[in-house]
């Protein structure tokens, strides 16, 4: 069973215990760190607004990346999910250097499409 909770912490990314599939996650409760950055952004901070940043990095850092896997967020909890792990380790990647990086995560959001949020 795969689980990395410390490479692209505090993103958790994991294997279904039910299925062949792989789930990464942001729980609302790490979210705390990026409120300044999204909000700069005009943004609401949440699993919403994570996920039209996830839709912006992927379309423009890692083209068809979208296709390879899907977003489930909700307002407390951002989701990604699939059966492409490698896919999925791409998107974590983007998405732990923006969380680490509030003048990213800003300007990412900035320019994010409302898709989710």
């Amino acid at each position: 069973m795969y689980r990395d909770d410390a490479t692209w912490a505090p993103f958790l990314l994991f294997e279904y215990e039910s299925s062949d599939g792989y789930s990464l996650i942001l729980s609302d409760g790490k979210m705390g760190p990026c409120e300044a950055p999204f909000a700069a952004a005009g943004r609401d901070p949440g699993g919403y607004a994570w996920a039209d940043v996830a839709v912006h990095l992927m379309r423009s850092r890692a083209p068809g990346l979208t296709e390879r896997l899907g977003l489930d967020p909700e307002a407390g909890m951002f989701c990604a999910y699939g059966k492409d792990l490698e896919a999925l380790q791409q998107l974590a990647g983007l998405l732990h250097g923006v969380f680490h990086d509030p003048a990213a995560l800003e300007a990412a959001a900035k320019v994010a499409p409302w898709e989710y949020d």
